[in-house]
Formats: C-alpha cells, structure tokens, sequence
C-alpha cells in the first residue's frame, strides 16, 4: 500500500505542480500585502499624502505598547505625534467607543474607555436579534468579556494583517487543494491504463483506499506550506511582533469578548482551518468517486463553492446557523467566531459557534470517509 500511495503522490503532486502552487500563493501574498499597506496610507493636515509604508516604518522604530487609555491621554495633551500609528488607531478607537474624536473626549471618559467597552458588549448581548440569551449564558459571556481589563496598543500590524487576511486566502487556498486533488479519482484517457497497471498488480480496494490517504495526506501537505508561505510574507512585510498584544488592539475585533493574543487566535484560524480543508477534500473525493470524470467534476466543485459562497453573501442567520457554519467557505470566515457570539445548546450545555462547529466537521469528514469507503466496496461487490 505504501508503494500505492507514493505513486500516487508522484502523479498528484509532480515537481512542477508543487512550484506553481508555491508562486501562486506568493502572486497572492504580494498583491494582498499591497492592499494591506495601502489601509495606512492618509492625508495630512497640510495635504499631502502620506503613504502607508512610511507610517508603517515609523511605527516600527517605536514597538512598545501602551495602555489606550495612556495613549487617548497623550491624544488629548498634544504629546502624541499626529499621524503616528498609534494617534490613527487611538482616533479609532475613540469612533468605535464613543463616536467623537479625541480631543472631544473628557478626562473621566478616558478612564472609564474600557468599562464604556463592557457596556457596548452587554447592550449588544442583551438586545441581540439572533439569539436570545439565557441569564446565565449572558453571564458566563460577560465574565469572558470582563478578563479584559485594559487593552494594551503597540505594533502588531504583522499578525493583525495575517488573521485578517487568512478570512481571504484560506478559502483560495482550500479551493487551489481541492482542484489539485480532482484526479486522483478522476479519470481521464490518459490515467486509465495506469489505473489498469496499479489495480491488476494491487487490487482495486488497496488502490481506492490508498488514494484516499494520497488525498488526506498531500492536502494536508499543501495547506501547511500555503500558511507558512503565507504567514512568512506577511512577517517579511510588517515584521513579527505583538504576537502577544490582544485582538481587541485591532478595531475590528474591538467589541470581541475573547481575551486572546493575536498568536493564539493564528493557531485558532489555522486549526479550524485545516477541519475546513478536511471537509472540503472529504466532499471533493465524494463527488469524484460518483462522478469519476475530471470535467464534471471540476464543474460541480465550482458550483458547489458558488453555493457556499452566495449562501455567505445572504448572510441569514437560520441558514447560517444550521447548515452554512459547518461548510468550508463560511467555516473559514473566522470573524464571526469572535464577533457574532452565537452559540449551540446541546443536552442543555451551551457551546461557542467555534467548538460546535469543530465537533460537526469532524463527523462530517468521518461520515463522509466512511460513505465513500462503502461504496467502493459495494461497487467492488457489484463487479
């Protein structure tokens, strides 16, 4: 079986395949880093535009972090240079939290910038038009909410623009894995005397099984060196510190209640992920072992993502909360995991979108494993 399975590899994953994977992904990271720098990029008060490289290098030479309400302080005090990363995300800040700018904003305001937090997020809970909140599910979601005391701002612009970009390039990269895969089961004139060979010298159970593992085990492959490529990028453009500032430094995730680094919530996005993978190579084999022709099948798998994805463009919380959260294009949108606080009851235990969400790919790639094995040993049987 192991001689199945490296020549298998070998057909999948041929050298220039692998060196056209790795291009593509860096095309990507190029452009997308492009379009991250641009988000720096602002006007001053003379007028002149100041390009988001030079914000970004600044930044760089000043990497302590300090206490917002410290930096809102020097805002008010004319102490903090304007235009400075920290200025632009402290003017943010003070958007989000109280909808004026910081020299509007009063001492004890200042002070009470985190408490004004809390409250945005219990209002938010408590008026929510999804889900209705048990006392107790509100509490124990207010008490996560509360280990933030205070969120420290420093220079994290590597990892905040990693997270943020992986809502992107994992689904590209799962979409990329997924075609790569097609034909492994999927024949065409040129694989069919090869199928011959492999299946009179081993069998044709050993040979679907084999494959199966191929399937597993190169996506899984792929998907780590695309994150790595993807993460080393990303680093090698906005540096790699502030792994250990919280998530609440970025303003999208200002209103999360998780108190966790942006390194933690990286290995979070990569574990669901990689399930996401799982799930989207678990549905690929299946369509492919039905359908066995590489054209269909490459035509069902894209509309099989158009499905996914306009399904995430309705955003309908029913359909998202029953079937769309356990697909892999909405299972990849990692934002909703900190921001939407929905949860599942189940035998009367409350749990995250996040950890239900894992457990359901998990029998899903299990069930479907499991189908695709039984059917080929049916149609073997049918033989």
């Amino acid at each position: 079986m192991r001689s199945i399975i490296c020549a298998e590899w070998k057909r999948i994953l041929p050298f220039w395949i692998c060196i056209l994977f790795l291009l593509v992904i860096f095309a990507y990271t190029v452009y997308d880093n492009r379009l991250e720098k641009d988000r720096y990029t602002y006007v001053d008060a003379n007028g002149d535009l100041i390009d988001g490289a030079v914000v970004l290098k600044e930044a760089r030479q000043h990497k302590d972090g300090s206490e917002i309400e410290s930096i809102l302080l020097q805002g008010i005090n004319g102490s903090l240079a304007k235009g400075s990363l920290d200025f632009v995300k402290a003017q943010n800040f003070s958007y989000i939290n109280y909808g004026r700018q910081i020299e509007e904003l009063t001492i004890d305001e200042i002070n009470h910038f985190c408490q004004k937090r809390l409250s945005h997020i219990y209002q938010g809970l408590e008026e929510s038009s999804t889900v209705l909140y048990s006392r107790q599910e509100l509490a124990s979601l207010m008490e996560e909410a509360n280990r933030m005391n205070t969120i420290v701002i420093g220079y994290a612009e590597g990892w905040s623009s990693l997270n943020r970009g992986m809502e992107n390039f994992v689904p590209f990269l799962i979409l990329g894995i997924s075609i790569i895969l097609i034909p492994l089961f999927g024949e065409d004139a040129k694989t069919n005397m090869n199928e011959f060979i492999l299946a009179a010298k081993w069998g044709r159970m050993p040979l679907n099984l084999s494959r199966i593992v191929t399937a597993y085990g190169a996506g899984s492959l792929l998907y780590l060196c695309g994150i790595s490529e993807y993460a080393f990028m990303k680093f090698l453009a906005f540096g790699c510190e502030g792994g250990n500032l919280p998530i609440q430094s970025d303003e999208s995730m200002f209103f999360s209640i998780y108190s966790l680094s942006y390194m933690q919530q990286f290995f979070r996005n990569c574990r669901v992920g990689y399930l996401a993978l799982l799930v989207a190579i678990s549905f690929t084999l299946l369509i492919c072992i039905l359908v066995r022709k590489m054209l269909v099948c490459s035509a069902i798998l894209c509309f099989f993502w158009i499905f996914l994805f306009v399904g995430e463009q309705m955003n309908l919380y029913v359909t998202n909360h029953w079937f769309f959260n356990f697909m892999p294009y909405r299972m990849t949108r990692f934002g909703h995991y900190y921001l939407e606080n929905d949860i599942y009851r189940i035998a009367g235990i409350s749990m995250s979108s996040m950890t239900w969400t894992i457990c359901v790919a998990l029998v899903i790639v299990l069930i479907v494993t499991g189908s695709m094995i039984l059917f080929l040993k049916m149609q073997r049987k049918g033989k």
